[in-house]
């Protein structure tokens, strides 16, 4: 899954496809890209589910596809699954736009965060997800991340980044921006090694979790 851009702005024309989206509020729309050959089977998408669940639990707690004007009838639940499938490449993506909503509500505290996913006619692999924004930054981290740790599982890199530290300095880092800084005061709460918080910490800026705290312009491009 590739992201091609991130834009930040109201997009008022997308309030309609939600009844839980809160007038005016600003969103993030990221476009993707998803793989066309991509496995879609119902066993790689509940795999995948069940591997980003581990790093994001709350993941489980989410509502899927109510009030959303435009849900297809055809979506299937799934026991223990709280995102609806529709068996093609479209589940990978609204996959992606779940993890961001879940990201911006444990890093962002944002007590209330709704999304919908929409796909191109032509191409048919891309697809526009819009999602609630209170932080252009934390909204643009969120899409990275996710991203990132879904392309590792499809990829099959499991295990070659610890995405359990990289969440943990990233709370830390919101609650606390000062010990940024401060490496070994890190590693010493974290009970890790200096180097593995300078690795998960230039992750972060990799996924653009530093960049400068200031309003987007709307719908530039982040």
């Amino acid at each position: 899954m590739k992201i091609l851009a991130i834009y930040y702005g109201c997009f008022p024309e997308i309030e309609k496809l939600h009844t839980r989206f809160v007038r005016g509020q600003r969103k993030i729309k990221v476009i993707v890209d998803v793989d066309e050959d991509i496995d879609d089977s119902r066993e790689n998408f509940l795999g995948l589910y069940r591997h980003t669940a581990q790093f994001l639990p709350t993941l489980r707690h989410h509502s899927c596809c109510e009030q959303w004007e435009a849900a297809p009838l055809y979506l299937t639940e799934e026991e223990g699954v709280s995102i609806k499938r529709i068996g093609e490449i479209a589940d990978f993506p609204h996959l992606l736009e779940h993890l961001i909503v879940d990201l911006q509500c444990t890093l962002g505290e944002m007590t209330v965060c709704s999304g919908v996913t929409c796909g191109w006619k032509k191409p048919e692999n891309r697809f526009d997800l819009f999602v609630e924004c209170d932080d252009p930054r934390i909204g643009i981290f969120a899409a990275c991340f996710s991203a990132h740790l879904i392309n590792n599982y499809l990829s099959g890199c499991l295990g070659e980044d610890d995405f359990n530290l990289v969440l943990k300095l990233a709370a830390m880092v919101e609650s606390y921006p000062e010990t940024k800084a401060q490496i070994a005061r890190l590693a010493t709460c974290l009970n890790e090694s200096i180097e593995n918080i300078i690795g998960a910490l230039q992750q972060l800026a990799d996924l653009n979790y530093f960049l400068e705290r200031k309003e987007l312009e709307d719908e530039n491009q982040a």
